[in-house]
């Protein structure tokens, strides 16, 4: 978007007046402080942490969006949720999904030579987005969307477009209000988006759930093993600790 464009200039910006200053960086966003990490020592401690874990307010939209998960969670509920998902994050399970990598990797180099020759200046980002969206939905929730050769786009336009809403959200203060969210029409956009997104999403929880009744993969729920997996999706993982860990179809 324009304003992703904004923010990049005004990085380079920053980092050309203060050349020296590249491992850590402190950008203002009119009363809010952004800081960026460009050292892979300082990002290191910050994603190996198990204390820093607390989200600033700015989370408070995408929960919204996505619910109180892994990313936007904290506390014990954030470590509990760390602890069920770790084992869906085996090597093997990570290595049962790179059929899949390659498969909608060679889509994506396909549609690239497409507009390889055309001699004009081409934006990757939805080339690179579309491609992202065919390979976390087909290994994590088994649904084959084909958005990189002109399946249905609707659930990534919406992905989209919520992207782009809460990152306007968190640029323009008069968006943190409830009544000027809603006033200038924003709020209500996102509510639609958020609920068609959730809607596919319980469609397909409803779907696996019922295909794994019909193969009585329930009836011995320690049946799986991601160390020896070949090919989980990982929904299917969640679905079948859903009982044992009283988790909800919201929590999944």
């Amino acid at each position: 978007s324009d304003l992703s464009f904004q923010l990049e200039a005004m990085l380079r910006e920053s980092l050309a007046r203060n050349p020296k200053r590249v491992g850590i960086l402190n950008l203002w966003m009119g009363p809010v402080p952004i800081v960026f990490l460009f050292r892979a020592r300082h990002v290191k401690v910050l994603l190996e942490s198990s204390s820093l874990i607390s989200k600033p307010t700015w989370y408070d939209r995408i929960s919204e969006w996505i619910g109180l998960g892994l990313l936007t969670s904290t506390g014990d509920k954030w470590h509990s949720r760390r602890k069920l998902i770790t084992p869906t994050f085996h090597f093997n399970v990570l290595k049962g999904y790179c059929e899949v990598f390659v498969a909608q990797g060679r889509v994506f180099v396909d549609q690239l030579e497409s507009v390889a020759d055309s001699g004009r200046e081409v934006d990757l980002f939805p080339f690179i987005k579309r491609c992202a969206l065919d390979i976390i939905c087909e290994t994590a929730m088994g649904t084959q969307l084909n958005t990189q050769t002109g399946g249905s786009t609707e659930y990534c336009d919406a992905v989209t477009r919520i992207s782009a809403i809460i990152f306007e959200s968190f640029l323009f203060p008069w968006l943190w209000f409830t009544p000027t969210w809603y006033a200038t029409g924003k709020g209500f956009e996102f509510d639609r988006l958020v609920r068609m997104t959730q809607s596919f999403t319980m469609k397909v929880i409803h779907e696996r759930r019922r295909n794994m009744e019909e193969d009585g993969l329930f009836d011995d729920v320690s049946g799986i093993d991601e160390s020896k997996s070949k090919k989980n999706v990982f929904i299917d993982m969640l679905l079948l600790r859903q009982r044992a860990n009283a988790l909800t179809d919201e929590d999944i």
